[in-house]
């Protein structure tokens, strides 16, 4: 009985242990990644890392360098925020946390699912992202959304924007995995180095995101007319 008890100790110091060494890493790795990108030029690197790593300490800071640099960038080449209708999905962070997605509210367990089948558009909706055509690793054809991500928050009321932000990142993954499927009959995971490292730069800078003094109302796309509804 008491080796049984003194076994039963061993292992769940080994798994606290296990549990502290893996968090160490991840810190360690999102550290790493931030001095990686700390003085990038591109803005678009820290909305990466910011959905590679949502609940880093460091978010906060990529946030700020992120509003500044985008903002920056957009005054220097003109270009005024913007919709891109049906190639982005728009999703909301109001000010008391509540989160809209394409103007309607929705529950945070629900945007995965909502977002995935936004990417995969599997009826080619006029009103979901397009695709286009691309040559794979070997020269056959292959389609893939342009679809992309508008997140907005209000500054200093964002308590919600991480777990909002990982389900994102959940939805990308898994529309990596149904192209996995479609284009290799074969799971993400189960891919070689090239393969996955070729959907991946194909999937990457997907996720803008705009920081607001307050809440915006943003405006709902142009309904469909009945010329192209017709067709």
């Amino acid at each position: 009985m008491k080796l049984g008890f003194t076994i039963l100790i061993l292992l769940l110091i080994s798994c606290t242990n296990s549990i502290k060494t893996n968090k160490q890493e991840k810190d360690n790795c999102d550290s790493i990644d931030f001095e990686k990108i700390e003085n990038s030029k591109d803005y678009r690197e820290y909305s990466e890392f910011i959905l590679e790593y949502p609940k880093s300490r460091f978010v906060n800071n990529a946030l700020n360098i992120y509003n500044e640099k985008r903002e920056t960038y957009m005054e220097s080449i003109g270009v005024p925020v913007f919709d891109c209708f049906r190639n982005c999905a728009n999703i909301q962070i109001r000010s008391n946390q509540e989160i809209k997605y394409e103007y309607e509210l929705i529950k945070l367990e629900s945007l995965h699912d909502s977002l995935l089948a936004f990417l995969i558009n599997k009826n080619d909706a006029d009103d979901r992202p397009e695709k286009v055509v691309f040559d794979d690793l070997n020269g056959k054809l292959m389609l893939i959304s342009k679809g992309r991500i508008e997140l907005e928050y209000v500054f200093d009321s964002c308590q919600v924007l991480p777990t909002v932000v990982e389900e994102i990142k959940k939805s990308l993954e898994s529309y990596k995995d149904f192209l996995s499927n479609n284009w290799y009959s074969k799971k993400l995971s189960e891919l070689t180095f090239p393969q996955k490292a070729k959907i991946d730069s194909l999937m990457k800078f997907r996720l803008e995101i705009y920081g607001w003094d307050r809440e915006r109302i943003p405006s709902p796309p142009p309904p469909i007319s009945e010329t192209i509804l017709n067709e």
